[in-house]
Protein backbone atom coordinates (compact mmCIF):
# COMPACT_ATOMS: atom_id res chain seq x y z
CA UNK A 1 0.00 0.00 0.00
CA UNK A 2 0.98 3.17 -0.81
CA UNK A 3 1.61 5.79 2.35
CA UNK A 4 0.71 9.25 0.58
CA UNK A 5 2.70 11.65 3.18
CA UNK A 6 5.71 9.38 1.93
CA UNK A 7 5.11 9.81 -1.85
CA UNK A 8 5.38 13.50 -0.86
CA UNK A 9 8.27 13.54 0.82
CA UNK A 10 10.27 11.46 -2.07
CA UNK A 11 9.11 14.52 -4.38
CA UNK A 12 10.34 17.09 -2.19
CA UNK A 13 13.68 15.06 -1.44
CA UNK A 14 14.29 14.16 -5.27
CA UNK A 15 13.70 18.51 -5.95
CA UNK A 16 11.75 18.07 -8.84
CA UNK A 17 8.26 19.08 -10.11
CA UNK A 18 5.32 16.73 -9.52
CA UNK A 19 4.72 16.60 -13.13
CA UNK A 20 8.48 15.72 -14.18
CA UNK A 21 8.04 12.88 -11.03
CA UNK A 22 4.87 11.47 -12.58
CA UNK A 23 5.77 11.73 -15.96
CA UNK A 24 9.36 9.88 -14.53
CA UNK A 25 7.29 7.15 -13.11
CA UNK A 26 4.94 6.61 -16.20
CA UNK A 27 8.18 5.96 -18.07
CA UNK A 28 9.46 3.72 -15.99
CA UNK A 29 5.88 1.77 -16.13
CA UNK A 30 6.01 2.04 -20.20
CA UNK A 31 9.34 0.16 -19.73
CA UNK A 32 8.83 -2.51 -17.95
CA UNK A 33 4.89 -3.23 -19.61
CA UNK A 34 5.96 -2.08 -22.82
CA UNK A 35 2.07 -0.12 -22.64
CA UNK A 36 1.43 3.03 -23.54
CA UNK A 37 -2.24 2.40 -21.93
CA UNK A 38 -0.85 1.28 -19.11
CA UNK A 39 1.57 4.70 -19.07
CA UNK A 40 -0.98 7.19 -19.26
CA UNK A 41 -3.09 5.40 -16.47
CA UNK A 42 0.01 5.21 -14.06
CA UNK A 43 0.63 8.73 -15.04
CA UNK A 44 -2.75 10.11 -14.21
CA UNK A 45 -3.00 8.44 -10.76
CA UNK A 46 0.57 9.72 -10.10
CA UNK A 47 0.06 12.52 -10.90
CA UNK A 48 -3.81 13.17 -9.23
CA UNK A 49 -1.83 11.53 -6.00
CA UNK A 50 0.81 14.33 -5.56
CA UNK A 51 -1.69 16.73 -5.62
CA UNK A 52 -3.84 15.29 -3.33
CA UNK A 53 -1.01 15.44 -1.23
CA UNK A 54 -0.19 18.99 -2.12
CA UNK A 55 -3.64 19.82 -0.93
CA UNK A 56 -3.57 17.51 2.08
CA UNK A 57 -0.25 17.73 3.96
CA UNK A 58 1.08 21.03 3.11
CA UNK A 59 -0.57 23.63 4.91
Amino acid sequence: MININSLEKLVQLLGINKTLFALLISALTFIYTKSFAWSIVTFCLTYFLTLLTNNLFLT
